[in-house]
């Protein structure tokens, strides 16, 4: 199924200060998650983001939060976003059903928000260029898991191809030099 923008929302897990130092892939994690945030910003989509628990792990990382201005942030405690019933209840205003996670760890709080997100009915998409693991055993392996369990993958540039539509969008110039 292609991504309707009328229709979804970009989920930010967990990308945070301590945790990023960790992982693999970190510098093309940090690009293709900024490449979406400005695309989501520029054609005014919501962004959620997750911080578990920052006084432990820190906040989002830099480069990132400087992106953001007014986006929708949730402090969690489970590593599924879906637990936490702040997060459910604004997801649930939203009315929109497609959500693109993006973040950290992908066998982890990425995998298990993906589930549950289905559960609840949603259609969550994986965007396996922008989630990251601290060993590549574990990032391949969720990703299997997630194919395996009828979980949408896609790259950034799907997403951002997918959201134009068309390249007569009045936006297409500003956000394609964007994965330049």
């Amino acid at each position: 199924m292609l991504i309707d923008k009328s229709n979804t929302i970009l989920l930010i897990i967990d990308v945070q200060e301590k945790l990023f130092k960790k992982i693999i892939n970190k510098k093309k994690l940090e690009k293709n998650s900024g490449v979406l945030i400005k695309t989501f910003k520029l054609l005014n989509l919501p962004i959620f983001i997750t911080e578990q628990y920052p006084e432990g792990l820190g906040k989002t990382i830099k480069t990132l939060s400087d992106l953001f201005t007014n986006e929708v942030r949730f402090e969690k405690s489970s590593f599924s976003c879906a637990h936490d019933a702040q997060f459910k209840k604004v997801l649930k205003k939203q009315k929109r059903k497609q959500i693109l996670l993006l973040g950290i760890e992908t066998h982890v709080c990425v995998l298990q928000s993906a589930f549950d997100l289905q559960y609840e009915g949603y259609i969550p998409y994986v965007i396996t260029d922008a989630v990251s693991s601290r060993n590549m055993e574990d990032h391949e392996s969720a990703l299997t898991r997630l194919i395996t369990n009828n979980i949408n993958i896609l790259t950034t540039e799907m997403v951002v191809f997918e959201l134009l539509k068309n390249f007569k969008h009045p936006k297409f110039r500003e956000i394609s030099k964007l994965i330049k």
